[in-house]
């Protein structure tokens, strides 16, 4: 195959199209006002350091009225606020010479591409995860623990302890759940043993051997473990863990609800190449600027619970 230069704008129109159709979690962003998991927002006239004003539209909370009832003096507010989104630089780059691209029997500039664009994946995800993962203002625990330290090997996730996020959600009334084909799910991120561990759970069993997701075409349906009580449950990799003083192993997963993530670019994912050496050696790099934060209002996360549970490797 050809082992030409690229046209860096073509390139990077390319590289940006499937960073967003891969990322793990495409399928949950949406536009402000669309009750999506994640808000997306782009302000393209921004710089490392600014803020994107995300646009956020708060759910109507009052009753309406019926039959003959006057509205007019009984309408309801439309309720926004403006979540400001810091945005910074993520830069990557790989490089290639001369020889390799004369004596290799594949594109390597492409290669070089798509490694850029498998990086940039994995690293807005970590980031994602790792972001709102940091400073919970809503944090539960497996079985009878109540911090982490007080948990044991026994302190693993249940469908009781699902139920349990799922009702402290809905009771603060400010965070809505997500619509999906007319009705409300939140979505839950679990890691690979706290998985395990709920395959355990007889509930578990029983409600997806009866139910599970027969029938869902929807694409946030795609890849999930399956439902209980209203949440859609998502393995990932990418979750917080750690070990506790009792050397217990533990995993922060995370259940969220409508607006719970901003994410948004000040400059989208660039494509660019370097002759270097004497143009021995190419340098291929890309580089974005973006934010990707948890939202809050009145200083709080209202649409993220932390559920702190064990995560024992089944193995060990």
């Amino acid at each position: 195959m050809a082992n030409t230069l690229p046209t860096n704008e073509l390139f990077a129109k390319a590289l940006m199209e499937e960073i967003n159709g891969e990322l793990f979690f495409s399928k949950f962003i949406g536009s402000p006002g669309t009750r999506s998991l994640i808000v997306r927002y782009d302000d393209l006239s921004k710089k490392e350091g600014d803020r994107i004003k995300i646009p956020i539209v708060k759910s109507l909370t009052g009753q309406g009225v019926s039959g003959t009832a006057t509205l007019e003096g009984n309408e309801e507010d439309i309720k926004t606020a403006e979540f400001p989104l810091v945005i910074d630089f993520i830069r990557h780059a790989v490089v290639v010479n001369k020889k390799e691209i004369q004596t290799t029997p594949y594109d390597m500039l492409t290669t070089g591409k798509n490694l850029l664009k498998n990086w940039a994946l994995e690293k807005i995800e970590r980031m994602m995860f790792a972001n709102a993962s940091a400073n919970n203002d809503i944090v539960l625990y497996g079985g009878d623990a109540t911090t982490i330290d007080e948990i044991d090997a026994t302190d693993v996730l249940s469908t009781a302890v699902i139920s349990k996020a799922k009702a402290k959600i809905k009771a603060s009334r400010k965070c809505a759940p997500v619509r999906v084909e007319g009705s409300n799910y939140y979505v839950m991120f679990i890691d690979s043993f706290q998985a395990y561990a709920l395959k355990q759970d007889p509930a578990w069993k029983e409600a997806q051997r009866e139910a599970n997701l027969r029938g869902k075409d929807n694409p946030i349906f795609s890849g999930a473990l399956g439902i209980w009580d209203g949440v859609i449950l998502y393995e990932s990799d990418y979750l917080v863990s750690g070990t506790n003083t009792g050397s217990v192993r533990y995993t922060k997963a995370l259940l969220m609800g409508a607006e719970a993530i901003a994410y948004g670019y000040g400059q989208q994912f660039t494509f660019v190449t370097q002759k270097k050496d004497y143009e021995f050696k190419v340098g291929i790099g890309t580089d974005a600027c973006l934010g990707i934060e948890p939202i809050t209002f009145d200083s709080k996360q209202h649409a993220i619970i932390a559920v702190i549970t064990a995560s024992v490797d089944p193995n060990a």
